[in-house]
């Protein structure tokens, strides 16, 4: 399941972007 893979990818930089932002907002509260 190469599509599946190639999928899977963006999400996961998207979730990994999304946790390090709502992290820095945060902190800064």
């Amino acid at each position: 399941h190469r599509v599946a893979g190639w999928l899977l990818v963006p999400y996961l930089a998207w979730v990994t972007y999304a946790l390090v932002l709502n992290a820095s907002i945060w902190r800064m509260n």
